[in-house]
């Protein structure tokens, strides 16, 4: 069983890679395992990046390789977010999954499991229905897309809902914003951000290309809804397995949505962890990297 701080320690040794897709767009990720063992590609959240892996993306694959398991780990950041390139263009759930395919076909992978945190889940839930040959096991995050799209995701052409969209865009970069935003992210109190970690996310969320980067989405929210682009009603095709893992005190994507993601994903199983929040992954690094493996070697 690995240490705490041996897998932080771990972490901090893995190198940041960066490709060029056929299209132009660089993407930045960071690997673990074996070149040849399976791979798990492991995508984050919304404002997030593939530091919301941290304690996976080494650690997991030190353990599967442990247990005689080996596996290729590979975290990486959306198009958009992170390192990535920013582009200032029209950002769609197809679009998410032709990047992520692009990606794939460019570290010459065709046969993967696929991980996907919050936004991450969702975007992993479209590209399993666009492309499922490429994806093996699904494994979900407290996973978006299965909210009731609220009443003004029809009113983004509005002229009304731009300047309120940009007015939201510019809070993000404010640290009061933000020390709130990770209170509702975290349960244990420890895991909150210092005031110095504060201070550098506003100052990535204030660049000018991630700015342009976040009205897109706002833009074309209907474009990036699970329901809306018909997606979701074609959840059902998905008949491989799917392990969906849930915080309990989770304050963005309550409990209810992992149930009904269960119910609407025909080979779905649920795991719940009690005095958790919105990111297992990290709160209870080691039952999640445990478990996961459990789900991916069976």
């Amino acid at each position: 069983m690995l240490e705490t701080g041996k897998t932080a320690a771990e972490q901090l040794k893995l190198e940041s890679k960066f490709v060029t897709l056929a299209d132009g767009l660089v993407v930045h990720y960071q690997e673990a395992g074996p070149a040849d063992a399976p791979a798990v590609l492991l995508a984050h959240g919304f404002l997030g990046s593939l530091r919301d892996w941290r304690f996976v993306t080494g650690p997991l694959a030190a353990l599967a390789q442990s247990e005689g398991f080996p596996l290729r780990t590979i975290a990486f950041d959306w198009v958009g977010f992170g390192r990535s390139s920013k582009p200032n263009t029209n950002y769609s759930l197809f679009y998410f999954a032709d990047f992520l395919k692009h990606f794939a076909d460019t570290l010459k992978l065709s046969d993967f499991d696929l991980m996907g945190h919050s936004m991450g889940g969702k975007h992993a839930l479209a590209f399993k229905v666009l492309y499922p040959q490429y994806v093996r096991k699904l494994v979900l995050v407290d996973t978006d897309g299965f909210l009731n799209d609220p009443w003004w995701t029809r009113q983004t052409e509005k002229s009304w809902f731009k300047p309120l969209a940009n007015l939201s865009t510019d809070a993000l970069g404010k640290e009061g914003f933000l020390r709130l935003f990770f209170k509702n992210i975290f349960f244990d109190p420890k895991f909150y951000p210092s005031s110095a970690e504060l201070t550098q996310a506003a100052l990535e969320l204030r660049d000018e290309d991630y700015r342009l980067v976040l009205r897109a989405l706002n833009r074309d929210y209907l474009k990036l809804s699970l329901n809306l682009t018909g997606l979701r009603a074609r959840l059902g095709e998905i008949k491989d397995p799917v392990q969906i893992f849930w915080g309990r005190e989770d304050k963005i994507l309550a409990l209810k949505d992992g149930y009904q993601a269960m119910q609407e994903l025909p080979n779905a199983k649920l795991t719940i962890f009690d005095q958790c929040g919105h990111l297992p992954q990290i709160e209870k690094a080691e039952e999640f990297n445990r478990r996961a493996l459990k789900f991916l070697r069976q």
